[in-house]
């Protein structure tokens, strides 16, 4: 019985070690990095979209403003 557990080592059955960038994640760095370019995007999207929204609402209480001094 013991010919047949020979060829079996420690390092054959045992899992590899976790690399030290991944230590407590689920997701490799790779797809984290991927993640957070993706929340840089939206927020940069969020930001021109903030833009035009104020440039909307100012030219439309400018127009108010103008339509209020003619009455």
């Amino acid at each position: 019985m013991a010919e047949r557990y020979a060829f079996a080592t420690a390092s054959s059955w045992q899992a590899p070690p976790r690399q030290t960038a991944d230590v407590g994640t689920n997701e490799p760095q790779t797809a984290r990095k991927e993640y957070e370019g993706e929340i840089e995007m939206r927020d940069s999207d969020h930001e021109k979209v903030m833009r035009h929204l104020k440039l909307d609402f100012s030219i439309q209480l400018d127009s108010l403003k103008r339509e209020n001094e003619e009455l």
